[in-house]
């Protein structure tokens, strides 16, 4: 997998401040950490095999739960920003 996850929740992109101290991108650190999800998501699937398009199997759940976190949870900003960036 290319990114880390440490790197994912914790830098902020080239000059942006840090999101835990109130002044970063927090929609921006949403969105990355979104399409990091489903990254991993993928990652750990085509890791998996066959069996990870099974109802029942952990990796069908991880996929689904990261679909679902990318499409219900996120506010207009977050999918904004998700369409806009390209690859994760």
């Amino acid at each position: 997998m290319r990114a880390d996850p440490s790197q994912v929740r914790c830098q902020p992109e080239p000059g942006q401040s840090h999101a835990t101290t109130g002044d970063g991108d927090l929609h921006g650190a949403r969105a990355r950490a979104s399409q990091f999800a489903a990254t991993a998501a993928t990652y750990v699937a085509t890791a998996a095999g066959s069996r990870s398009v099974t109802r029942g199997e952990p990796t069908e759940r991880l996929v689904r739960e990261a679909a679902f976190s990318a499409v219900c949870t996120t506010t207009p900003e977050i999918k904004s920003r998700i369409l806009t960036a390209g690859t994760p």
